[in-house]
């Protein structure tokens, strides 16, 4: 399935870029992503820096996605890379956190944003934003709990993928293996296997990232495994690309 992605999000109108493309390669696309957000120090790469989650040019970009009914897979970090690490460090604690305790930086304004496009629906790459050197906070499960059971975000679906860098945070031990388990079981329908290996044709690399989640598909049982990794996939790309056939049919009118 073809994913249209690497437009600015800074672009207010990246919007014209993109309905560009679609009338470019009508019937080529099956959705959007993965579109990078926060990404570790990969967004800094972006002149002038990463766009603020507030940014109009986002929601302007959101709209047009929003008006094809595709599917979009987010990238957000949900913290900055190893904050979590600075809790063990005491001057960290008194200088950056004021004896506080710290809180995922992008969580509240990436919830913020997911609100803000309802019609549009997303798949939070990562189990909700983690990455190298982004790590799980001990509450992670339960802010995954509280946004999948919000009918805020009923458009929201979570991705496994990235297995050598995620799964060790997710599955690392008995407690954190039941917990993500437990989630998925309360929410079946809302998650979504991917290797996070594009446009590769190493069949040992598509495989090493499915079998670094090894321990939650035993943990899960075949039924399940089976609907994470096959079924919800089918059913949200089927209606993305649905949507975009159908989105080709009424707007046949070209950019120039």
């Amino acid at each position: 399935d073809p994913l249209m992605s690497a437009f600015n999000l800074k672009d207010a109108r990246a919007g014209d870029y993109i309905k560009k493309m679609l009338h470019l390669y009508p019937g080529v696309w099956s959705g959007f992503g993965e579109i990078h957000f926060k990404k570790q120090e990969f967004s800094e790469k972006i002149a002038g820096g990463p766009p603020s989650l507030y940014s109009p040019s986002i929601d302007a970009i959101f709209d047009v996605i929003g008006e094809t009914g595709a599917v979009a897979v987010v990238h957000c970090d949900h913290d900055t890379p190893y904050n979590l690490s600075l809790l063990s460090d005491p001057a960290a604690q008194a200088m950056i956190f004021h004896g506080k305790r710290p809180v995922p930086q992008y969580l509240e304004a990436f919830k913020a944003f997911l609100r803000r496009h309802p019609n549009v629906p997303m798949i939070w790459a990562h189990f909700m934003g983690n990455g190298r050197g982004v790590q799980p906070y001990p509450e992670h499960w339960h802010y995954l709990d509280d946004l999948l059971a919000d009918p805020a975000f009923r458009h929201v679906n979570i991705d496994l993928s990235w297995g050598p860098v995620v799964a060790p945070y997710l599955i690392d031990g008995p407690t954190h293996l039941k917990m993500t388990a437990d989630l998925i079981r309360r929410y079946p329908d809302r998650f979504i296997y991917g290797s996070d290996q594009g446009g590769t044709a190493d069949w040992n690399t598509v495989k090493r990232s499915f079998e670094a989640w090894g321990p939650l598909w035993v943990e899960l049982g075949p039924a399940l495994t089976r609907q994470v990794t096959k079924e919800n996939y089918i059913r949200v790309f089927d209606e993305s690309r649905k949507n975009m056939r159908n989105w080709d049919r009424t707007h046949p009118d070209k950019i120039e």
